[in-house]
């Protein structure tokens, strides 16, 4: 034990000393920011393309619910909101992008760790919490109309509808992680 802490490892485990596990970290945790930073560039690349895919379901209540006083544009109110609203767009699309490769990163960080049995449970599991994920925000998604229907609803009558592009990204952010 006093080997391990002083970063060598016992002579008949062959395993890695903990200087090796926290370097094999550091690589894994870099490969997971760069395929975030990665995903991130793409997402600002098509941000119009994306833009208006997320605000699909907006505008479609806006023009078919004429009593519901919205036109279907976001607003700003302030001069630096654009900005962080397409970083934040950027980061989160960056991260779903990245999420398969952040996946791999982990598994391979831990399944020196795992046991047989473990490693035959652990495919089944990861497979279908991807599967939930994705099914889970596309939910979100499509639901995301019938929400903001609710939303406008409840706002009450003549209230016109001018909602600010962050709350607005918020809104479909915490919908896909409920979801």
């Amino acid at each position: 034990m006093v080997s391990l802490l002083r970063g060598q490892s016992s002579p008949g485990e062959g395993g890695m000393t903990i200087f090796g596990h926290l370097a094999e970290l550091r690589m894994r945790l870099v490969r997971m920011l760069l395929a975030v930073a990665a995903g991130s560039i793409v997402i600002l690349i098509f941000y119009d393309q994306f833009l208006r895919f997320l605000t699909q379901p907006y505008r479609n209540i806006c023009s078919t619910r004429p009593d519901f006083n919205c036109d279907g544009t976001l607003f700003t109110l302030g001069p630096i909101e654009g900005l962080t609203a397409r970083m934040r767009i950027a980061g989160y699309g960056g991260l779903i992008i990245a999420l398969p490769i952040i996946m791999w990163q982990l598994w391979k960080f831990i399944v020196p760790a795992l046991n047989k049995q473990e490693k035959k449970y652990s495919i089944p599991f990861i497979v279908t919490s991807v599967i939930l994920f994705l099914t889970g925000a596309w939910l979100a998604y499509w639901t995301l109309d019938k929400a903001l229907e609710f939303l406008i609803a409840w706002s009450g009558a003549g209230v016109e509808q001018t909602y600010q592009i962050s709350k607005y990204i918020s809104l479909v952010a915490m919908m896909v992680l409920a979801f």
